[in-house]
């Protein structure tokens, strides 16, 4: 059987690791020099538990994001022993209520309760673990600060109130390297970079055909199975084997900044990880004294689009887009965290800004309290024959859906 896969960020790499460790060869393209230099790379790596959707009354995307993130270090564990213990994680969320949130406090409240309560239902379930949770504590997911607490992390006049989380990111830069070195390492698996998957069409015998670029020239291969797991180009490949869906949608492309302190430089207070909600706010994830990640959404966003395929946004920031993102989240969430407004310029050593697209249903931004965007239910795989489109949603979901797409192709339902 002939099986490719388009797309090798963590979707992508994914589906080809449990591919091979199923005893199947893969052929692997990406648009890209390396596996994970885009979305998968670039993001804050957040295992979401459910907190940040509390625009979604229904749970559906709680319980989704919940049975990904329970279930991504055993997974990945399938393919590279021993990630849990090899990669960095920040410290736990604080979840912070903006006085301008979308929705109530009191709401917020009555969600993050809702949360807890599927935390204790899915953690049940066999191999359910999250990554890092305390073993003293295992059905713990959050808290209510205490206001005086809550007065003395952070600042009263914007944070209406703070919840203590067991919610962590991991460092995608981290998760990036071990998943190259684990494509590498895999015989059954032929990488190709620099070739992009311009066209699928389906065959009179049910395989598939495949148009890829490579170095200006296009060339053929026909397929028994495919996996689209394209993520920013998703769509566009999508639209070559079968017609669009029919719903709005958006991408999105983001910054993020990766901050690493001077090793000679004062130590300034603990930074904590903190969620702002619910609405355009940002993130921090605090990698112990000397590492965090901030992205404030207003600061950090480049720009949208409703086409198929998105601009390429990356390709034409400079310097000064990025020292904007930068300096635009340092200013908007050390108002928030005290601790973020004690960094100064002298004691940084280096910054990474790396962008990324963010694809979801919708027509219209976060800072509206009707869209689409509050909700990431409708994802997973999609399959029209033989051809299998993977919308991820969220990071944490991926390796779930790569064993959801394995099973599809392989006819194991």
């Amino acid at each position: 059987m002939r099986i490719a896969v388009a797309g090798a960020g963590i979707q992508g790499a994914s589906i080809a690791l449990e591919l091979a460790r199923r005893g199947h060869r893969v052929d692997l393209y990406d648009r890209q020099g390396t596996a994970f230099s885009r979305a998968s790379g670039s993001n804050e790596g957040k295992l979401h538990l459910g907190l940040v959707y509390g625009n979604d009354p229904s749970l559906r995307t709680a319980r989704m994001v919940l049975r990904g993130s329970l279930s991504f270090a055993p997974i990945v564990e399938r393919w590279i022993p021993s990630f849990a213990a090899r990669v960095p994680h920040s410290n736990p969320f604080d979840y912070l209520v903006h006085r301008d949130s979308l929705i109530t406090q009191d709401k917020l409240a009555a969600h993050f309760a809702a949360v807890a309560g599927l935390y204790r239902e899915e953690i049940a379930a066999p191999g359910a673990r999250y990554f890092k949770a305390a073993k003293e504590a295992p059905d713990f997911v959050c808290e209510r600060m205490p206001d005086s607490a809550c007065a003395a992390r952070f600042d009263s006049h914007c944070v209406r109130a703070a919840w203590r989380s067991i919610e962590r990111s991991i460092d995608p830069r981290s998760v990036a390297t071990l998943f190259r070195e684990a494509l590498a390492a895999e015989p059954k698996i032929s990488f190709f970079p620099r070739h992009t998957v311009a066209e699928a069409r389906a065959l009179a015998d049910g395989r598939i055909a495949l148009s890829i670029d490579h170095a200006g020239a296009r060339s053929a291969g026909t397929y028994d199975r495919v996996a689209n797991a394209c993520w920013e180009g998703l769509l566009g490949l999508d639209a070559t084997f079968a017609a669009l869906p029919d719903r709005p949608w958006l991408h999105r492309y983001k910054l993020g900044c990766w901050v690493a302190f001077r090793q000679d430089a004062p130590r300034v207070a603990a930074i904590p990880s903190v969620t702002v909600v619910l609405g355009a706010f940002g993130d921090i994830a605090s990698f112990g004294e000397r590492e965090f990640y901030v992205s404030w959404y207003p600061a950090c966003l480049v720009g949208s689009s409703a086409a198929a395929t998105p601009p390429d946004w990356g390709a034409g920031l400079d310097d000064p887009r990025r020292a904007q993102a930068l300096e635009g989240s340092l200013a908007a969430l050390g108002a928030l965290v005290p601790a973020l407004a004690a960094v100064r310029p002298e004691h940084i050593e280096r910054v990474e800004t790396r962008g990324g697209v963010i694809f979801a249903w919708g027509e219209t931004g976060i800072e509206d309290r009707a869209s689409e965007l509050h909700t990431r239910h409708a994802i997973g795989v999609t399959s029209t024959g033989n051809y299998h489109s993977v919308n991820t949603g969220r990071y944490c979901t991926a390796p779930l859906f790569a064993l959801e797409a394995c099973d599809r192709m392989l006819g194991a339902r």
